[in-house]
């Protein structure tokens, strides 16, 4: 069977599906895929970011040649062999041709450059001022005769005059500087004067190396009203570096009393505190501890004991205790429960110094409301006053009272011997103690400093 395909003819089915193939449409259009419009939009995206990348690799490039070329054309010019000889002696002829002294510390620093060799290990001397043609081989053949002659150096003069100082490092002349720094104390008139503002602002205004050598002239000076106006006139040129010279101005025995001073009256408890270990003396120890006593801080009541067990500050913390601040009162009572004996007697110590009856009253309204009656009761025997003694006696004859007070005699017998010699020591010449029992109490302190917490034991009271 023969089948014939009508090629001329086509059926109507297959020029539908010839008709909707768009590669066979005349009027083809890309508009209508959105994907291929977008991936088309990216492409040129991408193109153009690559070529402003090249033409920034490209101006780079240029510019770092460009300075490269400029770079070597400067070191070639600078080491130029022939135009360094010419401009050198050019230069050399015209500074020996004025035969004069050097009129400034410029000058003087110029002329000494000149006048030093410069010396280098297997190299002829060269000296700044003039060049020998022998310390250079010249060149032979059709070179040499190209090249011109070389000007002849000028001969250096005899001597040329030398600074007596190096230009860095000038003599300081500390007579002279002490005379013009009390000059200018002087000059500074009254305190918080418009002279006085000006003086502190000119100080202030200075650099460092002359701004010390002000503050080490201070205690140079002779005249004791002069030497106080000039530590005032620093200290309020200092500003917020005032507490740093005041600290070192505790070197010297001639400012220590005003430079101490100064610190302990600005002081807040904490620098307080910190100013502990610079106090040598009792007035100095005082003038601290009545700063840590009538403050409200809750770091003064350890501080205090803490310096009760030191026999140099047992006078201090007892005439400063005269002043202790009253909300500490129930804090120190608070520690007389405390397990540890030495702070028990720290506590006892401090408030047997409180001044007045107005302390025995809240002691014995505590044991007769039935609070605290054990610590009520050994601060009471460690002040050892009229009223203390009076209300203890008749504590004595009452049944109810009477318990509490044997018991706080128990432990009171513990701290007795040693409260008794530290009120002593407070009154007159600190007890000298023997190493083992000045060991024994440094060894009892350090143990409460290390185990300070809160109670765990049965306390007392």
């Amino acid at each position: 069977m023969t089948i014939e395909i009508d090629t001329m003819n086509p059926d109507k089915l297959d020029q539908l599906l010839r008709a909707s193939d768009p590669a066979d449409s005349t009027d083809h259009s890309d508009a209508g895929d959105p994907l291929l419009r977008q991936s088309e939009q990216q492409w040129t995206v991408l193109s153009r970011r690559r070529v402003v990348r090249r033409k920034r690799v490209t101006l780079c490039l240029a510019a770092m040649g460009l300075f490269v070329i400029l770079g070597g054309s400067a070191m070639w010019v600078r080491n130029d062999p022939g135009q360094q000889d010419t401009s050198v002696a050019a230069v050399t002829a015209t500074d020996l041709s004025t035969d004069r002294d050097p009129t400034d510390l410029a000058d003087a620093a110029t002329a000494q450059r000149r006048t030093v060799p410069i010396d280098a290990p297997n190299e002829p001397t060269m000296q700044a001022d003039s060049v020998s043609p022998s310390q250079s081989p010249r060149p032979a053949g059709k070179l040499a005769d190209s090249r011109p002659p070389r000007p002849e150096p000028v001969p250096p003069p005899a001597k040329l005059p030398r600074p007596t100082a190096r230009p860095g490092q000038p003599v300081l002349d500390r007579a002279k500087q002490l005379a013009e720094f009390a000059a200018f104390v002087d000059q500074a008139g009254k305190v918080d004067s418009d002279s006085w503002r000006q003086s502190c602002d000119y100080l202030a205004h200075q650099d460092a190396r002359s701004q010390r050598i002000v503050v080490s002239l201070v205690p140079q000076l002779v005249d004791p009203q002069q030497r106080k106006k000039a530590f005032d006139l620093v200290c309020a040129a200092a500003a917020d570096s005032q507490r740093m010279v005041l600290f070192h101005w505790l070197a010297y025995q001639s400012l220590r009393a005003m430079a101490f001073e100064r610190l302990a009256s600005e002081a807040t408890v904490g620098q307080s505190i910190e100013l502990i270990d610079y106090a040598k003396n009792d007035p100095e120890r005082t003038r601290l501890c009545r700063i840590i006593a009538a403050s409200p801080d809750s770091r003064s009541v350890e501080v205090l004991l803490e310096l009760a067990h030191d026999a140099r500050w047992r006078s201090a913390v007892g005439t400063a205790s005269r002043e202790l601040h009253p909300s500490h009162v129930q804090t120190l009572i608070m520690r007389m429960r405390d397990r540890n004996s030495p702070v028990r007697t720290a506590a006892a110590f401090v408030l047997a110094s409180v001044p007045g009856e107005q302390l025995d009253q809240v002691l014995a309204s505590m044991i007769l409301r039935g609070r605290f009656r054990q610590p009520a009761y050994l601060v009471l025997m460690s002040r050892d006053t009229p009223q203390a003694r009076a209300f203890l006696a008749q504590a004595a004859s009452r049944q109810d009272l009477t318990p509490a007070l044997v018991s706080a005699r128990i432990h009171f017998a513990n701290i007795q011997p040693t409260l008794q010699q530290w009120i002593a020591d407070s009154k007159g010449n600190p007890h000298e103690r023997s190493d083992t029992s000045q060991q024994r109490f440094s060894d009892a302190l350090d143990g409460y400093r290390c185990a300070r917490r809160a109670d765990t034991g049965n306390d007392i009271g």
